[in-house]
């Protein structure tokens, strides 16, 4: 198959554009910020689960068969805290999906209030800094 034949695939040769190569970098971003804030609230809602396990499930005895142990009170840590996460992983009690909204919600707002912040910057940068160095804090006294 000859390019020269088939004018419509030359495109696909070319490379993208710019403003085609940012949109989908602003796309993969976008996707990683709501994976990560799905990580960070089933994480949450496993931390809080393995809190009310702790609570619910009493210690081991000493007349026990591990006998109250140490190694057995971190066992029994490990354990609740692996109960914890499967039950996040497979939905908890849906904690974790309110983590989430409220999460992509604050990402949204800080988005916007760092859009508004760019558009106000060039205005707020026309007025001189003053110099922290001590040699111009001397004149500034002077």
């Amino acid at each position: 198959m000859d390019i020269a034949t088939r004018p419509d695939l030359l495109p696909l040769l070319s490379p993208p554009s710019p403003p085609a190569l940012e949109r989908a970098l602003d796309g993969a971003k976008q996707s990683d910020h709501k994976q990560q804030a799905r990580v960070a609230a089933e994480k949450f809602e496993a931390f809080f689960l393995r809190t009310v396990l702790e609570d619910m499930i009493p210690e081991p005895k000493e007349d026990a068969f591990g006998g109250g142990s140490n190694a057995e009170k971190l066992w029994n840590s490990m354990l609740h805290e692996q109960y914890a996460e499967i039950l996040a992983r497979r939905g908890g009690i849906g904690i974790a999906d309110l983590v989430y909204r409220q999460l992509l919600t604050l990402q949204e707002a800080g988005q916007e209030a760092a859009q508004e912040s760019d558009q106000e910057a060039p205005q707020e940068s026309d007025q001189a800094t003053p110099s922290l160095h001590p040699s111009a804090l001397e004149e500034q006294a002077r």
